[in-house]
């Protein structure tokens, strides 16, 4: 039984490893974490009016950045 228990344990954390480094690879079209194919916006929502204006500034800073457009609700 502790055997199998050992066997279980090395092979889930085997598994968690494989996992980790599949993200690690592949092939992607961006240069420099920047997207040159960008397109469509992001939507954001802020509850907390004392905020507002920190968000707005993020936002900005976010598309001067990747010249995807933020649309506030």
């Amino acid at each position: 039984m502790r055997r199998m228990k050992k066997f279980v344990a090395s092979g889930l954390a085997a598994l968690m490893v494989m996992g980790m480094l599949a993200g690690c690879g592949g092939n992607s079209n961006t240069e420099g974490g920047e997207n040159k194919e960008a397109k469509g916006s992001v939507y954001y929502l802020n509850f907390k009016p004392e905020q507002a204006e920190q968000w707005e500034e993020l936002a900005k800073q976010y598309e001067d950045e990747t010249g995807v457009s933020t649309v506030k609700e």
